[in-house]
């Protein structure tokens, strides 16, 4: 019987490290898995995270052969820009109510400020 439960972001890192694949990419995997609930597109549960974690990093040394470049930066770019927009929709969606409406955690707004400021360069980027 297979263990069906999904890998911390540590064990995630732990495997990119043993397996020559930067850290960024791991959390990118893992953010992404994460997010679609470590199902493939299919629908399917993902029961080799690891082997899934190995095909990512063939399919990025791919993209970043000579010629290449730009079109691997651009996934790179977008897939930060859906980290970035994940972020600060915590960050909304975590917001404190006042009198006057809602607001931004102080603790968290300059964390807001950044994280906004990184989304709008990436989207000029982009082109979106």
């Amino acid at each position: 019987m297979r263990n069906t439960e999904p890998p911390s972001l540590e064990f995630v890192r732990e495997w990119a490290k043993m397996d020559g694949i930067s850290e960024e990419l791991a959390d990118l995997f893992f953010h992404h898995y994460e997010s679609v609930g470590w199902v493939d597109a299919g629908g399917n549960p993902i029961l080799k995270p690891r082997s899934r974690l190995a095909k990512w990093g063939a399919q990025a040394r791919a993209k970043t052969k000579p010629g290449t470049e730009s079109r691997g930066k651009f996934w790179e770019a977008k897939a930060k820009l859906e980290l970035i927009r994940k972020e600060l929709e915590k960050i909304y969606n975590a917001r404190l109510e006042t009198q006057n409406g809602y607001r931004i955690d102080p603790r968290e707004k300059p964390r807001w400020d950044r994280l906004r400021k990184e989304a709008k360069e990436l989207e000029k980027e982009l082109g979106l």
